[in-house]
């Protein structure tokens, strides 16, 4: 179940993202994110657009995607699409579209030179 965070002295970045890794492989709404962050949704993307540039949707597949990045550095062998069911992606095509939108490129491509990074 989603619980919000209670304010503390970290910053609004660091309470969502505190957030996101407890909740990020729920299906999630703008709606449900900003009643955690306890404001409403024009403030959420008030301060996601202010602080990040992007949307919270962009936000929460570029935050899943790293996450998957992750996961994937600790273990190449799991399957890239149960990696992205298991961070929230609700399929395959979700995540592939994401990735060409942000990245530029396929998860396989974004996988492998990623992969090629952590060796360098």
């Amino acid at each position: 179940m989603n619980k919000p965070l209670l304010p503390s002295k970290l910053s609004f970045i660091d309470n969502l993202n505190t957030w996101l890794d407890q909740n990020c492989d729920q299906e999630l709404d703008v709606d449900t994110i900003a009643s955690a962050m306890c404001m409403e949704r024009t403030s959420l993307h008030r301060h996601i657009k202010k602080s990040k540039g992007v949307a919270i949707k962009a936000y929460v597949a570029k935050y899943r995607i790293e996450r998957i990045i992750e996961r994937y550095g600790s273990n190449p062998d799991e399957c890239i699409t149960q990696l992205a069911y298991a961070v929230g992606f609700g399929d395959y095509r979700d995540f592939a579209r994401r990735c060409q939108q942000l990245y530029q490129c396929s998860p396989k491509h974004l996988l492998k030179n990623q992969k090629k990074k952590d060796v360098a």
